[in-house]
């Protein structure tokens, strides 16, 4: 189809599909000359453009026109189209799906993404910060997708590559080369595989975690297999959490930090531990000072035991759930934590990416807390001056009840 539904002059523009019997008819449709189709009075006074299916040279279907009238309903638009004289049929301009889901996987279901996106799919000045185990940046899901220091982006090519690698700190915000981001992790006194010594810019994911996190927030699905739930935010990526797994508290306060001062809005936290921290509790509230919305995972398997950053008053905590596919029914992902929950989000058989590209079934709170974080980007998208508290209002007063929760 060559024409979509559109607003012309103030008027509704409709397009149809329209087979012309008539032979005068035809070649004034095939000359596009509108002001004498127009002249032949009826409903083609309304008539806005035309174009012939095929050339007139091709006998395939001759006599098929798509048209566009100007007009506000298509019900009586089609009726007038049907009894012109000279027209053998017409019908609505019609569209078709492929038949695959290229939104893969229950959780746009449970989501409603595809109702969503009617709206937005995120905006590009919404920047969402994943402090995780970093990204591998090279798969095409994330090609456009992430956050570009434009100060240090020297070719200005929106990716980082060793053009931009002038071991310069352009922007003077105390980083050197942090085009995507930053990799904060330094455990000179943690055993681990690959690299954990030392602050860098490149926050490569060495674990898949990170990958994993930030497909489900923002991968393009016209580039892989997963769709992201907003695709049309930025990604900033943080490393704070080595090949293994794991984080210390001082290099997640510095991630905070960064991302509270370099421009994010929301902060993905898909990780915790039981014991508090009066630094990172302090680097939260520096972050919501500034006006981040900081989300965290409510924990795995952890009961109602505590849970950080999840427990904090100014961090929106997510629990998990799940689906049951013969039944249709969601429920209460056993594992998810309740020491501290807001709501929660879809934390079972989610799939993602990891950093060889494939995709794998993965569950948890830390989805959970990757798909919350990426709903709220919608929200922002559309309601940029909504606060942490005003981003909790409205989930949790659109939240439905589970079955089997209290």
């Amino acid at each position: 189809m060559r024409y979509a539904l559109g607003l012309l002059g103030g008027l509704i523009a409709q397009t149809f599909y329209v087979e012309v019997g008539s032979e005068t008819l035809r070649q004034a449709l095939y000359q596009r000359d509108i002001q004498r189709i127009g002249r032949l009075g009826g409903i083609w006074r309304s008539i806005i453009a035309v174009e012939p299916l095929l050339p007139r040279s091709n006998r395939a279907l001759q006599g098929w026109f798509i048209v566009k009238l100007a007009g506000g309903d298509s019900v009586v638009i089609l009726d007038s189209l049907r009894r012109t004289s000279g027209i053998r049929w017409a019908e609505g301009a019609t569209g078709r799906r492929l038949c695959t889901q290229p939104l893969l996987g229950w959780h746009h279901i449970a989501l409603q993404t595809r109702m969503a996106w009617t709206r937005t799919q995120g905006s590009s000045n919404i920047i969402i910060a994943i402090i995780d185990s970093g990204i591998e940046w090279t798969l095409s899901a994330f090609h456009r997708q992430l956050w570009v220091n434009r100060a240090e982006d020297l070719n200005g090519n929106g990716m980082i590559d060793p053009a931009d690698l002038n071991g310069q700190d352009e922007d003077g915000n105390g980083f050197v080369d942090d085009v995507i981001g930053y990799d904060f992790t330094d455990q000179p006194f943690t055993p681990s595989a690959g690299d954990n010594i030392a602050e860098d810019p490149f926050p490569r994911d060495e674990n898949g975690h990170g990958t994993a996190m930030a497909s489900v927030i923002g991968a393009r699905g016209d580039l892989s297999p997963v769709w992201g739930v907003a695709p049309g935010a930025r990604l900033m990526i943080l490393r704070a959490f080595n090949a293994q797994g794991y984080g210390e508290d001082d290099d997640i306060a510095r991630a905070i930090i960064y991302a509270a001062e370099n421009g994010a809005r929301i902060i993905n936290c898909s990780f915790g531990d039981r014991t508090p921290s009066r630094m990172m509790h302090s680097a939260i509230q520096y972050a919501v000072g500034r006006g981040c919305i900081i989300i965290a995972a409510s924990g795995n398997g952890t009961g109602g035991q505590p849970h950080f950053p999840s427990g904090y008053p100014e961090v929106i905590a997510t629990g998990g759930f799940a689906y049951d596919e013969p039944s249709g029914r969601y429920y209460l992902w056993p594992l998810s934590g309740y020491y501290r929950v807001d709501w929660v989000a879809p934390a079972d058989r989610v799939p993602a990416l990891l950093p060889d590209g494939s995709v794998r079934p993965l569950s948890g709170t830390s989805i959970a807390a990757a798909l919350s974080s990426a709903a709220a980007a919608l929200l922002l998208s559309r309601y940029p001056d909504l606060t942490g508290e005003g981003i909790r209002a409205t989930f949790t007063s659109r939240a439905v009840p589970l079955s089997g929760s209290s």
